[in-house]
């Protein structure tokens, strides 16, 4: 007769959502590899192609307003771009930079739409705004966010003689969706470039949308924590700057009695619950006082 716990039978859906979390880090770690590959073709004659960039770059934006000003058509090789062109700052753009922002003006500074403002920290004034076009978020998407997958499977080959396995993603990126007044993207770009995948997130990410976009007064290292730590299929861990990720481990180490204590998040709660801020809140709250700990 055989005794001890009986083995988990995965329910349809639990099987509907492991193929789907395979699906996508098979995409991510694919597209990463060509990325990778490119990226090292690329390094191997990188002074040729930053040329031929330049030099498309001027062609392409020739009829713009500042292209106009500067004779772009006119230049057809490096020194003569360093001829030409004057060292800038973002003051020399900023006035264009205004008129795009709150005129809806087009074609001053790139002839290729805005799709979106990044922002700088704002650590020496008022943060700054910097255009960029669908060519750029599709290029920060290729070798700032596949690309991680593709360095991780490859060390995950290295080290164990095997591809990546599927699994989640500890994700430790906070997003603040936010618009002009004309209603274009502006903040990180990985805002704009996640947003179209929200529904897809619960397949591979460990924090839930409503979580990675949530405002308020929370404690987000507390909760990204509480949501990786009741999973056992972490794979890869995912931030805009490594501090995150350093700042992250310091705290689980300084906390964990806390984060052992309280009974585990589950799927059933995420799903009853629909996580907003003020519920985020109202639930930490909660289970941080039943155990005698507030941070």
């Amino acid at each position: 007769m055989k005794t001890g716990r009986k083995r988990h039978k995965a329910t349809p859906k639990e099987l509907g959502a492991s193929a789907m979390n395979a699906a996508i880090i098979r995409i991510l770690v694919t597209r990463g590899k060509r990325a990778m590959r490119q990226l090292d073709d690329d390094s191997k004659n990188a002074v040729a192609i930053s040329e031929h960039l330049l030099m498309k770059l001027l062609e392409e934006n020739k009829d713009t307003e500042y292209g106009k000003k500067y004779g772009f058509a006119d230049i057809h090789s490096i020194a003569e771009y360093q001829e030409k062109i004057p060292l800038t700052h973002y003051d020399d753009y900023a006035p264009y930079i205004e008129r795009m922002i709150h005129g809806g003006e087009e074609n001053l500074l790139s002839a290729s739409p805005t799709m979106h403002y990044a922002l700088s920290s704002g650590s020496v004034g008022v943060p700054k705004h910097i255009p960029v076009s669908q060519t750029e978020l599709d290029i920060y998407s290729k070798y700032s966010t596949s690309l991680c997958f593709a360095v991780g499977d490859e060390y995950y080959r290295n080290t164990t003689g095997k591809s990546m396995r599927n699994g989640m993603v500890f994700n430790a990126i906070e997003l603040k969706l936010m618009e002009t007044e004309r209603g274009i993207p502006k903040g990180p770009i990985s805002a704009t470039l996640l947003k179209p995948l929200e529904k897809m997130i619960p397949y591979f990410m460990s924090s839930p949308w409503s979580l990675i976009t949530a405002e308020g007064d929370l404690d987000m290292k507390y909760l990204k924590l509480r949501f990786a730590l009741g999973r056992r299929d972490i794979t890869i861990l995912v931030a805009a700057f490594m501090t995150g990720l350093v700042d992250l481990m310091d705290y689980l180490r300084e906390n964990w009695p806390m984060l052992c204590l309280i009974p585990r998040i589950t799927r059933r709660m995420q799903t009853r619950l629909r996580y907003t801020g003020s519920r985020l809140s109202s639930v930490y709250r909660t289970r941080s006082s039943t155990c005698g700990y507030w941070t």
